[in-house]
């Protein structure tokens, strides 16, 4: 999966204190468990790449505030989170470009699929901000170091890395008091007792406004706070609060890389309402999501097709498969189920296939002994498969279950039957 990381990269694996400060639950909590990558330069250099100026001061604003930055507009003195105008008074010289996320997502993509040729479990965030599941890995920074080491490689794009026993911890690695010379072994969290209560990224921002009007602003502050105060504010709530600032995380990585739909689009600039037109785009669009399918080596088990004519809002149809596919023929006919049932009479400008409800294809047992219509079908391939089986491990490796002597047959189908 992975090889001996680059002497040169910089990583972090952490916990929240000395063994000594360590109790209770936090004992639990050294094993690195949690990787964590920041790409904190990430938009402003995807529009470097696009314009060509990559050393150029560019500042990526989204709704007045800045977004993203270069190098060069870091070392000018601008922040992420300031006022646009605060920014252009300070850097005048740099170039201003609004947030566009369309333009950011096929680079975004790219990474992820790099991502998940080295880990399966991987949780990506907004734009730039990617987990993994470590568990298990003797050497997680290592492996860890490895994947930042090929996003630097093969996109240039600027890359901090951070692992820990938790999401929080090691999310924390890679925040404002990051350093490159800082070694890859296992250490306390700098300072954790006195980032601010805005560090604990996990809570939603009503509880930190709570937090904050009760004049909790650091983290060290909280974990003085007892239990049982905490929950005369917070309710439930106040376990985790008390958690979370003991470094305490139970949140897991959840692998949400590749999506669990597929979705396939095609549009029609002057309007479409042949039935062949229609037709050959559904094989096309059925086409690509099969082959989609196939290559995760996943089954869908509900397909929608979602069509916008000319006039009027975009309607849509759902049907579930009465067995999970991935066939191209099992698409296409559900699909042209589905365009009968929208029963449109002005010509179609978009037509979409969305398969959902994916899961790993673990294959099923052939009905072999049952009589139905499909009996032939599925013998005649079965015994190809068979051919094939036998071809590669030998004549007596497999054997169909009407080859068998009669009475054993017979007891085999009695306890199928019961």
């Amino acid at each position: 999966m992975y090889g001996r990381a680059p002497a040169n990269i910089s990583l972090r694996s952490l916990t929240v204190g000395d063994r000594e400060q360590v109790t209770g639950d936090r004992e639990r909590q050294t094993a690195i468990t949690t990787g964590f990558l920041l790409l904190p330069r990430f938009q402003a250099e995807v529009e470097a790449k696009l314009l060509g100026i990559p050393k150029q001061a560019l500042v990526i604003h989204h709704r007045g505030r800045v977004k993203s930055l270069s190098e060069a507009s870091e070392k000018a003195g601008l922040k992420v989170g300031i006022r646009l105008a605060q920014a252009q008074a300070i850097c005048p010289e740099a170039q201003f470009i609004p947030l566009v996320e369309d333009r950011y997502q096929p680079f975004w993509k790219e990474v992820l699929d790099l991502c998940v040729t080295h880990f399966g479990g991987v949780e990506p965030r907004e734009p730039g901000e990617v987990f993994f599941d470590l568990a298990g890995l003797k050497q997680p920074e290592e492996a860890l170091a490895v994947v930042q080491h090929a996003i630097e490689k093969r996109f240039g794009f600027t890359c901090r890395g951070a692992c820990g026993p938790s999401k929080l911890i090691a999310k924390l690695g890679t925040g404002p008091n990051f350093r490159d010379d800082v070694p890859r072994k296992l250490g306390p969290v700098p300072n954790f007792d006195v980032l601010p209560i805005t560090e604990l990224w996990t809570l939603d921002p009503k509880t930190l406004e709570h937090l904050q009007a009760l004049g909790i602003t650091t983290i060290g502050l909280l974990r003085s706070i007892p239990r049982a105060r905490l929950a005369e504010h917070f309710g439930s709530e106040a376990r985790r609060l008390h958690d979370l600032a003991q470094g305490i995380d139970h949140s897991r990585v959840e692998p949400l890389y590749p999506p669990r739909e597929i979705v396939a689009r095609q549009t029609f600039p002057g309007g479409a309402d042949n039935p062949e037109t229609l037709d050959r785009c559904l094989r096309e669009l059925t086409r690509k999501v099969a082959g989609e399918l196939r290559l995760r080596q996943e089954v869908c088990g509900r397909i929608a097709l979602r069509a916008a004519p000319e006039e009027g809002p975009e309607v849509s149809s759902t049907l579930r498969l009465r067995f999970p596919s991935s066939t191209e023929a099992d698409l296409l006919r559900t699909c042209r189920a589905l365009l009968g049932r929208l029963n449109i009479s002005a010509p179609i400008t978009a037509l979409a296939v969305k398969a959902s409800e994916c899961r790993r294809d673990t294959g099923r047992q052939l009905s072999l002994f049952h009589d139905n219509r499909a009996f032939h079908r599925k013998r005649r391939r079965t015994s190809k498969a068979l051919e094939v089986i036998r071809e590669c491990f030998g004549n007596d490796i497999a054997i169909l279950g009407t080859e068998i002597e009669r009475p054993r047959r017979e007891r085999v189908l009695a306890v199928i039957g019961n």
